[in-house]
């Protein structure tokens, strides 16, 4: 009998699932609007069991002082007082780095951004 994919409603931070019950986690542009990386990474890490892996596809914050960084933190000023409360600003790959997993594989990417800047992006498996 094949295993089954369930989506649950909730928050990163607070996972309704038993420790170490489940094989993958998989996140895509999450962690910029949840309101604590820290707690949402450890409990990703609490219900993956040994050898489970999160994969995640997350935007990350342009280099300090170059033009994009200037339109993600305009843009997050923006989005934190409406809509998803996106911080496209935030430093995510350095949390995922810094979260105790076991290995992270990283590839980095850019998209097309406003205002001629290029979004920088990460896309991984942690184990």
């Amino acid at each position: 009998m094949g295993r089954q994919a369930q989506v649950l409603p909730g928050r990163a931070e607070d996972i309704a699932l038993p420790t170490g019950s489940v094989d993958a986690v998989v996140g895509t542009l999450l962690l910029c609007s949840v309101d604590d990386v820290t707690a949402s990474l450890a409990e990703i890490r609490r219900v993956l069991r040994p050898g489970g892996r999160y994969v995640f596809l997350e935007h990350v914050a342009a280099p300090r002082g170059s033009w994009t960084a200037l339109v993600q933190t305009v843009h997050a000023r923006l989005t934190g007082s409406f809509g998803s409360g996106c911080r496209v600003n935030r430093d995510t790959g350095v949390a995922i780095d810094q979260a105790g997993f076991e290995a992270v594989d990283v590839q980095t990417y850019a998209e097309p951004g406003p205002l001629g800047s290029a979004i920088p992006h990460i896309v991984g498996v942690a184990r």
